[in-house]
């Protein structure tokens, strides 16, 4: 009985998407199935699947025409309503031997959770030893959103990876990622409602491979979606008043590097 989805949310990198789908193939747990959702705006993903073709454990949904990123997390959202459990990866990242199974065990020997998490090794084209949230030392619930929130803005807790999160279905029903709260950085205003729902679970162990690398969009700064996210932050929780004044201050002195300091 398949009771996982692992969606992969790929968009024009068929360069990595093989050595994402092979690192799932190579889990041990049993129960999942892989669902591809490209929303390319070329052929070259479709092209670079045939060898998964026969593959029961393989799937593909084209998405024509192509979704802005957040439209795409949210049909996607959508679609893995049907399934116990699912997880939205990135076609970039990769899994560890043992991530699937491990974090399956946490959700279903912990009754009520939303979702389990792992931390993540970063991968550059140099190094893969880093971890991502060396701060995370030992297994986390998280129970509020001004818990989660604390996590995101105090350097010295951090948090974990989005794309490394196995959710509980029943927890993310009639959710969706809203790009009034926060923008590109609205993941962090979809898993605080999330976790009014019910609680999160972090593991330390690092199970995955988070990849940086030039296309990735997470180090660039847009200033009018970190003012959105502070404004839902303090008009729904009250809480993280220095720590997103800092924030924020922080954000735009590297908003003004990447503009005075283009390479």
């Amino acid at each position: 009985m398949i009771d996982l989805a692992v969606f992969i949310l790929s968009y024009n990198r068929a360069e990595y998407l093989k050595a994402a789908i092979e690192s799932i193939l190579q889990q041990s747990y049993p129960h999942f199935k892989i669902i591809i959702s490209d929303n390319s705006t070329t052929d070259d993903v479709q092209n670079s699947l045939s060898e998964f073709a026969t593959n029961s454990r393989v799937s593909v949904i084209r998405r024509s025409p192509s979704l802005n990123n957040i439209d795409h997390f949210n049909c996607v959202l959508s679609e893995a309503q049907k399934y116990p459990h699912f997880m939205m990866f990135h076609d970039d990242d990769l899994m560890l031997n043992g991530c699937i199974e491990k974090m399956m065990a946490v959700i279903k020997s912990h009754d009520g959770i939303s979702a389990v998490g792992c931390n993540a090794f970063i991968k550059t084209q140099i190094d893969s030893s880093k971890i991502f949230n060396p701060n995370l030392t030992e297994n986390l619930m998280i129970s509020t959103p001004k818990q989660l929130i604390q996590h995101y803005l105090n350097p010295n807790l951090s948090h974990i990876p989005f794309p490394f999160y196995i959710y509980n279905s029943k927890a993310t029903q009639l959710l969706i990622m809203d790009k009034t709260q926060g923008g590109k950085h609205c993941d962090l205003s979809f898993l605080c409602q999330v976790v009014e729902k019910s609680p999160l679970f972090w593991l330390a162990e690092p199970l995955a491979l988070y990849r940086r690398h030039s296309h990735n969009d997470s180090g660039s700064i847009n200033m009018k979606d970190i003012f959105s996210l502070a404004k839902f932050i303090l008009n729904r929780y009250h809480t993280g008043y220095w720590r997103l004044s800092i924030f924020i201050f922080k954000s735009f002195l590297l908003y003004l590097k990447s503009i005075f300091f283009k390479k």
